[in-house]
């Protein structure tokens, strides 16, 4: 039947593609079929679809000794980006370009019960960014058909008068405006941020590492696609302050407690690194989108066993934190709490082991969902409260064992094993636990090192979740077993 963007394909059409569309309130027409197997090699990508990118980095570090107790070190680093990337099914993202600054000069001075880091960082952000995935049928497509038939371009209902706009000096590619997708920007932005970190040593048993830091932006925003090109001005000081106390009950363990309280620009993150940040009437930039607060509980047991052979790590956490939900302007909040311990093993040069295990219970307001608020399988509901973090699994355990001969020739083998792992935040869509097998051999010279490793040696077919947002539209399939061998030379 037909809808809102008109009169859908003909059935002959191998991908629908004329009736591609995403969200509310149009439907998309799937016939649903028998279940058919797909190769794990299948993408939804259609042929000549890219992602392509040019990145320049360069630094430069100085250090003035100024006493045998006290430095200077000052650290530049620049960085230049830009990215183009177009797939049809339909995502595109293009950053034109993103450059930042960054000088951080830090004095640091050293006496007999204190240590002190203080100094200046300033860091300067310049971006102009466009992104589309307001228009993003990812689930219409059909992996068995014809891939050239991904195109969102051949849609009767693409581009979207309202969220497709044209990018100035782009021809054919469209993107949503910065206040509807919290990523497309023209902006900059300054940091001043003075800081503060100090090692107290009170005696033997007892030290204290504290510090605090202020960053005062100045942020400037322009919305380079709609016609009004809204803009912003905005100056905040976000603040972050760390402690941990540390106690030795004995020579060979520590019991600490850690505390961390910051204030960030998580709600205010675009895309390349650029400022966002709108209120919803997208007039103005929103004061609280900047000063996002975080804050971190910790309480662990280092201990050194067997004269310095085993080491022995737990910890108990407890943090909160909000970020920016991909493909949203939502902000989420994100609550964890868990267990972590930790044994290493290395009782001769020869012989190194390691063993972990944690437990995660974490939860996230989800915000959005890839499927648009429709309803996408007949006993699916769409629930916007608290759901457990997609992509985490609540129990993991890692091994690895590494043992090297007198001549140089030695050998790995690591595992890793998780418990199941929500692929969406509903929990509709379930990975079941998985593990991976990796193995390696080497030979070590003086300057020379090789090495053959294989991941996966017994080619499980394992899936990793790509985002809670795009958990009811994809999954990634992992790769089998692979092999790389690499040279290295020191000198």
């Amino acid at each position: 039947s037909g809808g809102v963007g008109g009169t859908p394909a003909v059935q002959s059409d191998p991908q629908n593609s004329k009736w591609g569309t995403s969200g509310y309130p149009y439907i998309n027409r799937i016939n649903w079929g028998p279940t058919v197997t797909i190769d794990r090699h299948e993408r939804l990508l259609k042929p000549g679809d890219h992602s392509t990118g040019r990145e320049f980095n360069a630094q430069a570090i100085q250090t003035f000794t100024l006493s045998p107790d006290a430095r200077v070190e000052n650290n530049t680093f620049w960085s230049y980006t830009a990215r183009n990337t177009l797939s049809s099914y339909y995502y595109s993202e293009i950053v034109d370009p993103s450059w930042f600054a960054e000088n951080r000069t830090s004095f640091i001075f050293k006496k007999s019960i204190v240590t002190v880091n203080t100094g200046l960082d300033l860091r300067y952000q310049r971006t102009k960014a466009y992104d589309d995935y307001f228009f993003e049928p990812a689930n219409v497509w059909d992996l068995t058909k014809d891939h050239s038939y991904i195109n969102v371009y051949n849609s009767v209902n693409f581009p979207n008068a309202f969220t497709s706009l044209p990018v100035p000096g782009w021809p054919g590619r469209y993107a949503t405006d910065g206040v509807q997708n919290g990523d497309t920007n023209d902006s900059h932005a300054t940091t001043v941020g003075p800081f503060f970190q100090s090692t107290w040593k009170f005696t033997d048993r007892v030290s204290l590492i504290a510090g605090a830091r202020e960053d005062f932006i100045s942020a400037h925003v322009r919305d380079p696609l709609l016609a009004t090109h809204p803009e912003g001005n905005i100056s905040v000081a976000i603040p972050s302050v760390n402690g941990s106390l540390n106690f030795k009950p004995t020579a060979d363990s520590t019991l600490y407690f850690t505390y961390n309280y910051s204030q960030n620009t998580s709600g205010a993150v675009g895309n390349g690194g650029g400022v966002t940040g709108w209120n919803s009437a997208g007039t103005a930039l929103f004061k609280d989108n900047f000063t996002q607060p975080s804050e971190l509980y910790e309480v662990g047991a280092k201990f050194a066993l067997l004269q310095n052979k085993v080491f022995l790590n737990f910890a108990v956490y407890d943090q909160q934190r909000t970020a920016k939900s991909t493909s949203s302007t939502d902000i989420q909040k994100f609550k964890a709490k868990g267990f972590e311990t930790e044994i290493n093993y290395q009782p001769n040069k020869h012989l190194y082991a390691t063993a972990s295990y944690s437990y995660i219970d974490a939860t996230v307001t989800a915000a959005f969902q890839s499927n648009g608020g429709i309803v996408m399988l007949p006993t699916e509901a769409i629930d916007y409260g608290l759901h457990r973090v997609s992509g985490l699994p609540v129990n993991q355990i890692n091994g690895l064992v590494s043992y090297t001969f007198d001549n140089g020739i030695g050998f790995s083998v690591d595992a890793n094993w998780t418990s199941k792992v929500n692929n969406n935040y509903a929990g509709t869509l379930v990975i079941p636990s998985q593990y991976v097998i990796d193995a390696g051999i080497f030979y070590r010279m003086k300057h020379w090192e090789y090495r053959l490793n294989v991941s996966n040696v017994t080619n499980e077919e394992n899936w990793s979740p790509p985002n809670a947002t795009y958990g009811n539209a994809s999954i990634l399939a992992n790769p089998g077993t692979q092999g790389q061998f690499t040279v290295k030379y020191s000198f």
